[in-house]
């Protein structure tokens, strides 16, 4: 459990998607371990899609940036919403609890909650209400690391969709 030999690495050039099916009725919530090394700059993300392969930028339901620059977490999609303090050299939990009865989501890094907003809305109006992918996506920012990634409906143990299989080995070696 959450080790960097063990885990996925996000290096500068990768963008790693797990796909989902069945993911459109209730509530669910997706968890993730996020460890950031001190000393580096640059852009990763924290990407969840409504619909894959994605179009149009209505497709991006939840989008986290991790700016290392700045040392901050925020919501990306939205310029306005406060960011919260990057947290280095120790796993750090990313968590998503998606309502789809009422469209809502709610985005935690640390323990504190990040933003309150529309999955449809996102970072455009016009998405469904549907997860179809998780995107771990750098932007040429050196190597980050991520493990125990977990999709599950809410109060229930953990759920594997026929193809998280096929990424389980990266992200829990």
């Amino acid at each position: 459990r959450r080790s960097i030999p063990h885990s996925a690495e996000i290096r500068p050039t990768s963008d790693i998607v797990q796909q989902f099916v069945g993911v459109s009725a209730g509530q669910w919530v997706m968890s993730a371990w996020c460890y950031v090394p001190a000393g580096i700059a640059g852009d990763q993300y924290f990407i969840l899609l409504n619909t894959y392969p994605a179009g149009p930028n209505n497709n991006w339901s939840t989008e986290v940036m991790f700016d290392m620059t700045l040392n901050v977490v925020k919501d990306y999609d939205d310029p306005n919403s406060p960011t919260l303090p990057l947290v280095r050299n120790q796993w750090t939990e990313v968590r998503v609890e998606i309502d789809f009865a009422t469209d809502q989501q709610r985005v935690f890094y640390n323990g504190a909650l990040l933003t309150q907003e529309s999955w449809t809305g996102g970072s455009a109006p016009g998405g469904a209400l549907r997860l179809q992918a998780l995107d771990l996506f750098s932007n040429g920012a050196p190597s980050i690391y991520w493990d125990d990634c977990v999709l599950q409906r809410a109060g229930t143990t953990a759920v594997e969709p026929a193809s998280w299989g096929q990424i389980k080995a990266t992200f829990n070696r």
